[in-house]
This record gives structure tokens, C-alpha cells and sequence, in this order.
């Protein structure tokens, strides 16, 4: 064996090692003829294995490149808060998913208002939040309020997330300390300025571009915004101002963005609508363009850009092919928009009549 291949070899052999072992995981067959439930953030790893979270069937799921899917923990159909092996936890609600260096997954279980960790061996334990709350935690910052939708990594290994309920977004580094990264505790509002004095509302999803700066969805507030060496800023739309307008800046508007994903392709920032049930994108440039989906529609269709329907998308990710993969939450499907902005499902069983199939308010 040569030097090269040598290498090839051992590359192969320690990404093994980081994936998650067959032995903590079920297959359920092809992930393509599945039907799940509210499948609702997802996430590749480093073999490009999809992991996705179901909200409805409180469970993680995950689908290998050959589209064959496997029930990676939780009980489907069943909620609570139980740590254990992968078969016997229990999550309630489970939204934002993200990995960590060593490929454990980590996961905001919204309704249990904790964060819980699966590792490779599937085996899951809380790390801050519901259960760690009941052994008298005397860190308040350890108690969330139902955490939904936005957790990352940064190249050190601290955890950001947002802590929606609370109005903060938090900060938890790998020697287990705990911190505010922006916001004050139960003060929501907005504003531009320093992080540690800047009020925020109900922030959703959160990414991180290379340069380490921060994007976040003020749910609530209906804009999303940047963190830039400490500071905060608008980086599209209008503070409580619900609506549908491609435009620069504070001119835009959206209804309810939920999930933010950082594209270094081009250094946008996709941002699924949930009110208007589409997915957008705010360019470098901060103008806020359409990539797929109707202002006016909502329901399921497949099709070319606004002739796509989606209903309430959330949690997106982007493949090696830059095509974007969106959890498609109520039609119960994960979406394909490929370069060319066609929409396809990619896996789930296609909804016959979706329950969004209506007008959308302007």
C-alpha cells in the first residue's frame, strides 16, 4: 500500500469511527416511501448522512446517502423526557438539531425546555434544561424556556442557541460554562447596538458564516438580524411589521422567519417564511429576493419556483451540490431546490390533500 492510498485509508477508517453505529440505530426501509409526521430541522454530517428531527413523532431520524432511513432515537409517537439508550428515550417536541466536533448530535427538545445530547453509541442524556432543572441547578441561566429552532457550533466548540421563550441567545462552551451571547432575560424587543444591551423577540434559527459572524431570525419581530463583533444589526426587514415585500434592507418584509441558513456560495443568508410558506433568501447586498414558493399560495405542489407550494417550511441545509434541503413542516416531506430553483420532494410520502391548501392573507 502506497503513501497515498495509506492516507485514503486512514481518512475512511476515522470517519467511520465518527459515524453513528448500526448497533444504536433501527431501519425503517426507504426513506422515500416513509410518511413522517412534522419532519422540522435537518443537518448532514461529515459521511452525508441527513439527521432530521420530527417535531410530531418526537424522534431523530436519519437517512444514509443510498436513502435508506433509521430511527436514531425516541419512540415514535410517544413524549416525554427519559434519557437513556436510543430506543428507550423520550423528547417532546423536538426541533433544532446540530453536531459538535466529535459528531454528537445535539438537540433542543422545545416542550421539555432542555437540550439533549445523542451520542454515536445513541445514547441520550440532557445537558441543560428539564431533568438538570429537577437536580436543583443553581445556575439560572441553565433554565430555558423552550428553546426553539436555532443551535451551532462554532470552530471551538461552543454552543450557541436560541433560548426563544426567554428572549436570549446563549452561549454554552465545552467545560460546561453558560453565559448570555445576546439579549436580556425576559425583555423582548429589538434594536441595533451591543449584543449584552439589545433587546430581542422570540429568536428562532441561528447560523454562523466563516468570518464568525452570527445570522438569527427575530421570530417574533418579524426581521433578522447580524452579530458583528459584539454588535447587533438589522439586516432585513421591519420590526412587527407582518408582510410580503422584496426589497433592501428595512423595506423588505416577512411574516414570521423562522430558520436562517448561511450560504458560502454565495454569502447569502436563506430564510424560511413561515407565514407567507416560502423560502427566501436576503443577498449580500441585503436585498431580499424569492427562491421558491407563492406569497399567495400555501399548500403542495412541485414545480419551478413560485409555482411550488410548501406548507409552513422550517429547518433547511445545503448538499455538496448546493442544492437546498428544506423540512417541508405540515406537508410532512423533505424538499429539493435545486440551482435552477425547481422544487422536488426528496423523501416522505407526498400529502394527497396538504393542510395549508389555502389563499394567504397579504
Amino acid at each position: 500500500m502506497n503513501n497515498l492510498n495509506l492516507a485514503q485509508f486512514l481518512i475512511f477508517t476515522f470517519l467511520m469511527v465518527l459515524d453513528f453505529k448500526s448497533t444504536s440505530a433501527k431501519s425503517l426501509g426507504l426513506a422515500k416511501n416513509y410518511k413522517f409526521t412534522n419532519p422540522t430541522d435537518l443537518v448532514f454530517d461529515r459521511l452525508n448522512n441527513l439527521f432530521i428531527s420530527d417535531l410530531g413523532a418526537n424522534v431523530i431520524y436519519k437517512i444514509t446517502p443510498e436513502g435508506e432511513l433509521f430511527l436514531i432515537a425516541g419512540i415514535i409517537g410517544k413524549s416525554g423526557s427519559v434519557d437513556g439508550k436510543y430506543n428507550e428515550a423520550l423528547f417532546n417536541k423536538p426541533t433544532g438539531i446540530a453536531f459538535d466536533s466529535k459528531q454528537n448530535l445535539y438537540v433542543l427538545d422545545s416542550e421539555n425546555s432542555a437540550i439533549r445530547k445523542i451520542t454515536k453509541q445513541g445514547i441520550v442524556t440532557t445537558i441543560l434544561g428539564s431533568v438538570k432543572e429537577k437536580n436543583s441547578t443553581t445556575n439560572e441561566l441553565e433554565i430555558l424556556n423552550r428553546p426553539y429552532g436555532g443551535i451551532i457550533f462554532d470552530e471551538f466548540d461552543n454552543m450557541f442557541f436560541s433560548d426563544t421563550h426567554n428572549h436570549v441567545i446563549k452561549r454554552f462552551s465545552p467545560s460546561g460554562n453558560i453565559s448570555i451571547f445576546a439579549g436580556i432575560i425576559g425583555k423582548n424587543g429589538d434594536g441595533n447596538g451591543p449584543t449584552y444591551s439589545t433587546y430581542l423577540h422570540s429568536p428562532n434559527g441561528i447560523d454562523l458564516d466563516e468570518k464568525g459572524n452570527f445570522y438569527f431570525a427575530n421570530y417574533g419581530g418579524n426581521n433578522v438580524k447580524k452579530i458583528d463583533s459584539g454588535n447587533i444589526y438589522n439586516l432585513a426587514g421591519k420590526f412587527l411589521v407582518s408582510g410580503y415585500k422584496n426589497a433592501i434592507n428595512e423595506q423588505a418584509e416577512f411574516g414570521l422567519p423562522g430558520r436562517v441558513r448561511f450560504n458560502k456560495e454565495d454569502k447569502s443568508v436563506l430564510v424560511a417564511d413561515h407565514g407567507f410558506h416560502m423560502i427566501r433568501k436576503i443577498k449580500n447586498n441585503y436585498e431580499v429576493i424569492d427562491v421558491a414558493g407563492n406569497s399567495k399560495l400555501s399548500g403542495f405542489k412541485n414545480g419551478k419556483k413560485e409555482e411550488a407550494l410548501f406548507c409552513e417550511p422550517s429547518g433547511m441545509t445545503i448538499d455538496k451540490m448546493q442544492n437546498i434541503i428544506v423540512a417541508d413542516v405540515r406537508n410532512g416531506i423533505i424538499r429539493k431546490i435545486d440551482l435552477e430553483g425547481n422544487v422536488s420532494t426528496l423523501y416522505g410520502v407526498e400529502p394527497k390533500n396538504s393542510p395549508c391548501e389555502k389563499n394567504i392573507k397579504q
